[in-house]
């Protein structure tokens, strides 16, 4: 059987696999030295919330990972027409469709689009989430990651809602670990 702390992996990598945020080629990027150096420790989903906050400390690293993720192959493509050429805006994060005009992020189009919170929050809030046994509310996310009650609130509430909507495969499959719960025929 598997531990907690590996069933609290497991379902943070899927749940980041679901929402196609989840590590699938290692990191190639140059200038990313840092997740260079560590990459084989952090190939796998994170283990803890200070394993989270530790790898996801910038706003660079996390956007590099999310590029990574949402563009394998490193081409961005336009979200609203599919083309590739693309350029980059590096002053604003952002990349400018050649053919349509349009501006996007890394961003767009998932749940930290038009959002001012620092993405490492983010990924730190879908780690209490989903880490949690039973659930996590807003005010303790509050507490923990340092923001007010009502963004707090509304990262839950994101976060849920992709949560709920991704899942697209059977409810129940492989093994199943159950704490405490007791099952027993209908007589």
């Amino acid at each position: 059987m598997f531990s907690a702390a590996h069933s609290a992996v497991v379902s943070f990598g899927s749940f980041f696999f679901r929402l196609g945020l989840a590590m699938r080629t290692p990191i190639d990027r140059p200038h990313v030295t840092y997740l260079r150096k560590y990459e084989d420790k952090y190939r796998n989903a994170p283990a803890s919330l200070i394993d989270v906050v530790h790898r996801f400390n910038s706003e660079e690293i996390c956007r590099d990972y999310l590029e990574k993720l949402r563009w394998p192959d490193g081409q961005p493509n336009c979200p609203k027409c599919g083309s590739e050429s693309v350029s980059v805006i590096s002053t604003r994060n952002q990349f400018d469709c050649n053919i349509c005009r349009a501006r996007f992020s890394v961003t767009s189009g998932t749940i930290f689009d038009n959002t001012k919170l620092p993405l490492w929050k983010w990924f730190a809030a879908a780690y209490l989430m989903l880490e949690s046994k039973k659930s996590i509310s807003a005010n303790q996310v509050k507490r923990t990651i340092g923001t007010t009650y009502k963004t707090a609130w509304h990262l839950c509430h994101r976060i849920r809602e992709a949560m709920e909507t991704i899942d697209q495969g059977p409810a129940l499959f492989g093994i199943i670990e159950l704490d405490e719960t007791w099952l027993v025929p209908h007589k």
